[in-house]
């Protein structure tokens, strides 16, 4: 059997929290405001570790831009030759993936591999990991005119976890302003 990656133990007192020392915000201020804030109450019990978080974001880009999306293409398939089946943004999404080969999922997979274990080494210095749950909010009519662009950044803070095999909870960090 594999190893446990993640063995149990206690938080103690005082955990390590680590949490992304470069974040994006995409222009939203106020979602770096509450963040702030958050960071602010969270200092109060814990120690907060700035982290390079580089390897999550390479890990997200994976989900959408790698032949996991041939995931999606065997559920799809059926509908795709149907053009009212789909929405052309999803259609354009996983229609890629009809191009990629067994050999592209065995790169993906290798790629994986060495992003899973830059991910823990990464996870070994802390206790947790803390990190926004979006790195903004959009309206639906901003989302329906760029979908690819805002659903990507939605994902910035989310995308990795399951390609990690990590768990995440997404808990209230505080309100925006206005």
């Amino acid at each position: 059997p594999e190893p446990d990656r993640f063995p149990y133990s206690p938080l103690p007192e005082r955990p390590r929290l680590g949490i992304p020392k470069d974040t994006p915000w995409f222009g939203d201020q106020r979602a770096a405001a509450a963040w702030q804030r958050h960071l602010e109450e969270l200092a109060e019990i814990a120690e907060l570790i700035p982290l390079d978080t580089g390897v999550l974001r390479e890990t997200a880009e994976l989900l959408y831009q790698g032949p996991w999306v041939a995931e999606r293409y065997t559920v799809a398939e059926p509908l795709l030759d149907d053009p009212d089946a789909l929405l052309p943004v999803i259609r354009d999404i996983i229609l890629p993936a009809r191009d990629m080969s067994a050999a592209d999922g065995f790169r993906a997979q290798y790629t994986l591999a060495d992003l899973r274990r830059r991910a823990d080494q990464l996870m070994a210095s802390v206790d947790a990991l803390v990190v926004p749950s979006t790195p903004g909010i959009y309206t639906r009519a901003a989302v329906n005119a760029d979908p690819v662009t805002l659903n990507s950044q939605l994902g910035t803070w989310t995308n990795f976890v399951n390609l990690l095999d990590m768990c995440a909870l997404s808990l209230p960090g505080g309100l925006r302003d206005g």
